[in-house]
C-alpha cells in the first residue's frame, strides 16, 4: 500500500510505500514531479535567450532532477556539472545553446 503527497497544485510529489516483496518489511520514499511543465518553459526561455549578455542564463533543473544530481556529489563539482549539461542527453534542461566546458 502506498500513501501519496501533494503540492499545492494537486500534483504528486512523494510516495511513500511498503515493499511487500521485502521479508523485513522495508519502506520507501520516492520524489515524483512532473517535468512537462519545466520542460516547455527551457524551450521558451531558449526561444528567448540573448547571446550578447554578460550574464546568462545557462540552464533550469526542476528539482527532483537537481535532488539526484546533489546526492552523487555534482551540486559542489563545477566540472562536472558542466560536462552533465552539455551532454546531449541533457540539453532538454539548457537554455543558452553555447558549450559550458
Amino acid at each position: 500500500m502506498s500513501k501519496y503527497l501533494y503540492d499545492h497544485t494537486g500534483n504528486v510529489t512523494t510516495v511513500i510505500g511498503r515493499d511487500e516483496s521485502d521479508p523485513l518489511d522495508s519502506f520507501y520514499v520516492k520524489s515524483v514531479e512532473n517535468v512537462a511543465p519545466a520542460i516547455e518553459r527551457n524551450k521558451m526561455l531558449q526561444e528567448d535567450v540573448s547571446l550578447k549578455t554578460d550574464y546568462r542564463l545557462v540552464a533550469s533543473i526542476p528539482r527532483v532532477i537537481f535532488d539526484k544530481l546533489m546526492r552523487v556529489g555534482m551540486d559542489r563539482d563545477i566540472p562536472r556539472m558542466k560536462k552533465w549539461l552539455d551532454d546531449s542527453d541533457n540539453r532538454v534542461w539548457r537554455i543558452w545553446p553555447g558549450k559550458l566546458k
